[in-house]
């Protein structure tokens, strides 16, 4: 029979999720007064680390055992309505007691307001996933540990590298690119965007670093200056695009209250009032606001293909 959350622990579930409202709250009250993107989905990441590090230590978890953030969660770019992507990483198959404790953590995870995406993996496991699910394959490669065993992070990331088939796994990359391309009809210029995922969208800059890390470059924008692929002025523009791009995602999270990444019509006003757009020469503030992102958009997609090329051509052969 499986225990619940209140009778394995002594976790107080309703202070918690009291807890995390007030710092979602009150992270939210501080952006607006002064709006750093790259501030906010740092703290909120933080604050979201130090809940779940606690609720782990109470349940006593062996050292076989450790919590890995994946994904956007293991950028540490936790976005205000984002999901919290975790990877519970395991050293041998799992006993009746562990399994029932891990249901009943992910169970109590929610209790407390966090929308969690999980997965149960040895690291043999997880490289077997990895070679099959180009999507999986890139969650893994923004882990980081939140709580247990440092030498598990270090031989997954290292075992990710050595092991996947990186020539095929930058021709993925750009295929699955392409395809999300495809969805939004190859254009940045869509009349509502999915500021995420269209071409010129914040998935665009993150294909940047994923591919840099297949062509063994490394997986930082500071790692693209140190191989010469760029420098420090274009590193300081493509920062210009992230806060941008962010700020926009951002809004659009507490604006609609939830994890909405779509620059929907409805939205477009309401936004572009915030960010003190004004009426102007017979063009609506939504307007101007509008153009200024396609101009970004098309901003990044240039950066993007310009790295993808690089990759393509000189590819790091390290296996």
């Amino acid at each position: 029979m499986s225990t619940t959350p209140h009778t394995m622990t002594n976790i107080d579930v309703k202070e918690i999720r009291q807890h995390l409202a007030r710092q979602k709250e009150s992270l939210k009250e501080q952006y607006y007064l002064n709006p750093n993107p790259h501030s906010l989905l740092k703290r909120w990441t933080e604050v979201v680390d130090k809940v779940l590090k606690q609720i782990w230590q109470a349940y006593h978890f062996t050292g076989e055992m450790s919590l890995v953030a994946v994904g956007g969660y293991g950028r540490a770019e936790l976005f205000p309505f984002s999901d919290i992507d975790l990877l519970l990483l395991i050293e041998n198959n799992l006993n009746q007691e562990d399994s029932e404790k891990i249901e009943s953590l992910i169970s109590l995870f929610w209790d407390i307001g966090l929308e969690v995406g999980h997965s149960v993996r040895t690291i043999k496991e997880c490289l077997m996933v990895a070679q099959l699910d180009i999507t999986i394959a890139t969650t893994l490669i923004d882990s980081r540990l939140v709580c247990g065993q440092i030498k598990h992070i270090i031989q997954l990331q290292n075992s990710l590298f050595t092991t996947l088939d990186l020539k095929q796994f930058i021709a993925d990359k750009i295929k699955e690119q392409q395809d999300r391309h495809h969805k939004y009809n190859d254009t940045a210029f869509n009349l509502e965007p999915h500021i995420k995922e269209s071409p010129g969208g914040i998935r665009d800059l993150h294909s940047i670093i994923w591919l840099s890390w297949g062509a063994g470059y490394g997986n930082t924008w500071q790692d693209l200056i140190k191989a010469g692929i760029l420098f420090e002025p274009e590193i300081k523009k493509i920062k210009t695009l992230i806060k941008y791009l962010a700020n926009l995602r951002i809004r659009l999270h507490y604006l609609t209250k939830r994890r909405e990444d779509r620059l929907l019509f409805d939205y477009q006003n309401p936004l572009a009032e915030e960010l003190g757009f004004k009426d102007k020469d017979n063009r609506r503030a939504s307007e101007l606001m509008m153009q200024q992102y396609y101009q970004i958009a098309k901003s990044v997609l240039i950066i993007n293909t310009i790295i993808i090329e690089i990759c393509i051509n000189h590819q790091h052969h390290y296996h």
